[in-house]
């Protein structure tokens, strides 16, 4: 619930707050995280729920640090930065994300289904 607040206030706070040129991008990915922690909520899936936050917000951190170092014009900080977000990105969302939902999907049920 925390962390549904958190995107909330985020998306509320983009309109008053100073407008970006990823506004658009920022206001779409603060919706679709809001529909999906509260469908994780509705359907009873919140440990998936929480196991995808917890992989997004892993390498969110240095994304936002890529993006201060950009508004600070640290230009070399800035693709040093980019390029450990780059790396956690695909560690965490494309290869840990992938092997812990296929493990906490429900296979075992899927196994022993008669068509």
């Amino acid at each position: 619930m925390l962390e549904m607040g958190y995107y909330t206030a985020g998306l509320v706070s983009q309109f008053f707050e100073v407008k970006r040129k990823d506004f658009m991008q920022m206001f779409i990915h603060h919706v679709a995280t809001v529909f999906l922690i509260g469908m994780s909520f509705i359907c009873s899936r919140t440990r998936i729920g929480a196991l995808v936050m917890l992989v997004h917000d892993f390498s969110d951190i240095s994304l936002e640090a890529c993006k201060m170092a950009k508004y600070l014009k640290k230009t070399e900080a800035a693709n040093v930065l980019f390029g450990c977000f780059g790396v956690s990105f695909f560690t965490s969302r494309i290869v840990l994300l992938s092997v812990q939902c296929s493990l906490q999907c429900d296979c075992r049920n899927a196994i022993h289904c008669k068509p």
